[in-house]
């Protein structure tokens, strides 16, 4: 991963993380992005998953459970959160490792 790609993943999770706490429900691509980012972030880095799911309980505090339901059956999250994992499978770890930890 270049490092202009390692500044995009932080500054989307960033951008997420904060679009998501203006609102009691996460918007369904804001939603999709952050879930993947971290998931990746935890599956990459076990040692910290506690850390990561801290993060999503953030994202989508305030919103209910049947909220984050249809939000995570909606297109616009199943897309998003496709798109991150398609962009992360060609990410090197060792780059990406760099990015969750910022």
């Amino acid at each position: 991963m270049k490092p202009h790609h390692i500044f995009m993943l932080s500054a989307v999770l960033v951008a997420a993380q904060a679009a998501a706490a203006d609102e009691a429900t996460p918007d369904p691509k804001v939603l999709g992005t952050t879930e993947a980012i971290l998931a990746y972030c935890a599956k990459i880095d076990p040692a910290s998953e506690s850390k990561y799911r801290e993060r999503i309980k953030l994202v989508t505090q305030g919103a209910s459970d049947e909220e984050l339901a249809k939000a995570r059956k909606s297109d616009g999250y199943q897309e998003a959160h496709q798109s991150v994992d398609d962009f992360v499978a060609k990410t090197d770890e060792h780059h990406a490792m760099k990015a969750c930890s910022d």
